[in-house]
């Protein structure tokens, strides 16, 4: 995974900390839709399935990211240890 020049942390560890802002706002977003679409509000559907598109965006990047990026990352630090140092490393989590 590319570094951030001087900063020393991965693209990923600087982009997963700002998906739960984003996550919160979306599913907010999509409950307020909700009681509004029921309420008559005729732009509320359109709304919220534009949002939960977002949201699957959103998720299937991030499971994109897990599984290609962080799952490898953790794999090959385990895979560089000694056997006892993972073991060490896995009890510490």
């Amino acid at each position: 995974m590319p570094h951030i020049p001087g900063r020393g942390r991965s693209v990923l560890g600087e982009r997963i900390p700002f998906r739960r802002p984003t996550a919160r706002k979306l599913t907010k977003e999509m409950g307020e839709a909700l009681p509004a679409f029921t309420g008559g509000d005729t732009g509320a559907e359109e709304r919220f399935r534009a949002t939960a598109r977002q949201y699957i965006e959103l998720l299937t990047n991030h499971i994109h990211e897990e599984d290609n990026f962080l799952f490898t990352m953790g794999d090959n630090v385990m895979a560089a240890c000694s056997p006892s140092r993972g073991d060490r490393l896995l009890r510490r989590l």
